[in-house]
Formats: C-alpha cells, sequence, structure tokens
C-alpha cells in the first residue's frame, strides 16, 4: 500500500481513488487487503502532515 501511494504521489495522472481501488483488488479479502489500505493511507496521511507542518513553520517572508 505504501508503495502503491508513493507511486500515486510521484505523479500518477489516475485519481486517487482509481489507484486504491484498482491495486487493492491485487490482495486477498481481509487482513491482507486491509494491511494494504492501512498502508496506503498511512503514507497519504504521513504525506498530508508533513505538508501542513512544512507550511505552518515556514517563517513569513515580507517584501521591502
Amino acid at each position: 500500500g505504501v508503495r502503491c501511494a508513493e507511486t500515486w504521489l510521484k505523479g500518477s495522472s489516475l485519481p486517487l481513488w482509481w489507484a486504491l481501488a484498482q491495486n487493492r483488488k491485487r490482495h486477498r479479502p481481509g487482513d491482507f487487503q486491509e494491511a494494504f489500505e492501512a498502508g496506503f493511507l498511512l503514507r497519504l496521511q504521513q504525506t498530508l502532515l508533513n505538508l501542513r507542518e512544512a507550511t505552518t513553520s515556514r517563517p513569513a517572508s515580507f517584501d521591502a
């Protein structure tokens, strides 16, 4: 799941939901699909949190 999310984050032209839906089909139902989904969503969450942190911790710039 993590690798799939990273591939999508690098600039896939596919919609996010499509990447998740199509790739989860490659895993057997049950724990395997849940692990894939958890990894996929965890990687997206980490990226979003890192972006938010970078935005809020960036010093304000003022044009003189």
